[in-house]
């Protein structure tokens, strides 16, 4: 959404001297609300977490789920809709929903770096 400020620097070249229109402009406000709270400090000038904020215990890096991890096609909001479908591709949407509801609830990007903890676990136990 656009928010209009006035410059004061160019304000009087814009405005128009004969309008035939009967309209009045939007007033806008000088200067900008100031915004209300405080903003709360969860990580020191290198980046890491301070102790108060709350980690996960599955994945450090949080259950964003990136461009990267999100499944290739993306079923609109009416898939579950039978009309004029058959059968094979009512049943083929419902599973590209729910393979896409897996991996945006960061399910499957979670178990996957538990699998490698649990590989780089073998590795090491025949590595010793």
């Amino acid at each position: 959404m656009a928010t209009n400020f006035s410059a004061n620097q160019y304000e009087n070249a814009f405005n128009p001297k004969r309008l035939a229109n009967w309209e009045l402009p939007h007033p806008y406000r000088e200067r900008p609300r100031t915004y209300t709270g405080i903003t709360e400090i969860i990580a020191t000038d290198r980046g890491h977490l301070l102790g108060h904020v709350p980690r996960s215990g599955r994945n450090p890096w949080g259950n964003f789920t990136g461009t990267w991890d999100m499944p290739n096609k993306l079923p609109g909001p009416k898939y579950a809709l039978p009309t004029t479908r058959t059968l094979h591709a009512q049943k083929k949407l419902h599973e590209e929903a729910d393979r896409s509801h897996v991996v945006l609830s960061g399910q499957t990007k979670n178990d996957h770096r538990l699998r490698l903890k649990e590989v780089g676990e073998i590795l090491d136990q025949f590595n010793n």
